[in-house]
């Protein structure tokens, strides 16, 4: 019988190749472990990055919570400015009457002088070229 040396052979070989494969990769520059430590920092990174990631959307959704509530209570402003606007209009109307009531008494009766020189003018109708966007005349034409 002959003795078949190829098989220690390829045993020795391995063992060397194992050998030289786990020395190669505890050297301290090799390039896997650079990358390996590279990929760490980049991870802890990440994991930084989301947790203030993490704080600001909290910190978002408390702030929009509270923009929320302030929405909704200049809404509830915007329609009682709508309400004093309206009884506005009317007392100027009223006030425009009242001040043409107390000239036609002055016209009637001049020593009593119950309204100043000043002759009053018809408030312009809604939709004309001479009231704003509101209905509204002008600041500069409106009776004081």
């Amino acid at each position: 019988m002959k003795f078949d040396q190829s098989k220690p052979r390829t045993k020795r070989g391995g063992l060397l190749m194992s050998a030289l494969i786990v020395m190669v990769g505890t050297l301290p520059g090799c390039i896997a472990n650079e990358i390996r430590d590279n990929l760490m920092q980049v991870n802890e990174s990440l994991t930084r990055t989301n947790a203030t990631l993490d704080l600001v959307i909290s910190e978002l959704g408390l702030r929009l919570k509270r923009l929320e509530g302030m929405d909704a209570s200049l809404v509830s402003i915007d329609g009682e400015l709508d309400q004093i606007q309206v009884s506005l209009v009317r007392l100027d109307d009223h006030m425009v009457s009242l001040r043409r009531t107390l000239q036609n008494i002055d016209k009637t009766i001049p020593f009593l002088k119950l309204a100043d020189d000043e002759t009053v003018e018809d408030r312009p109708e809604e939709g004309t070229a001479e009231t704003d966007q509101k209905g509204e005349p002008p600041a500069s034409n409106s009776p004081q």
